[in-house]
């Protein structure tokens, strides 16, 4: 097997499975949903077939063209790679945002105080207790 059919039959799109074609975002979506990007990744990590065919290629290829599979192996781990981690990173975003509980505490506790009719000194005084007690 020469070099260019190598390429070109790990290359082609109907070698590898679908579910690597269509980690790409649909441009009709707004943005996609926590349940869409755990499919994704858990599509990628499953997807191994590109593996096992380049090790049934490397059985009948020398030199450069070995070469060629391990780089292009190499290049799409890679890809899978950094593709997995803007999965991450957009659902981390997707994510509710969560205060500190201290610190939505101590926000709590600071709006009692000022609806409260107390001397001034007494409440800054209650509001280091908290500090002290929390931090």
């Amino acid at each position: 097997m020469n070099m260019e059919n190598t390429f070109n039959q790990t290359s082609q799109p109907d070698a590898e499975p679908a579910a690597v074609h269509n980690t790409i975002f649909s441009p009709t979506a707004a943005e996609p949903d926590m349940s869409y990007i755990i499919r994704k990744i858990d599509q990628i990590m499953a997807d191994s077939q590109y593996i096992r065919d380049a090790l049934a290629q490397l059985e009948h290829a020398e030199g450069a063209a070995a070469m060629a599979i391990g780089n292009i192996v190499e290049n799409r781990e890679n890809t899978n790679q950094r593709m997995i981690e803007l999965l991450q990173k957009l659902l981390d975003n997707l994510k509710p945002q969560q205060l500190d509980t201290d610190v939505a505490k101590l926000d709590r506790i600071q709006q009692i105080l000022a609806a409260v009719d107390m001397d001034e000194d007494y409440k800054f005084d209650i509001l280091n207790q908290v500090i002290q007690r929390l931090f």
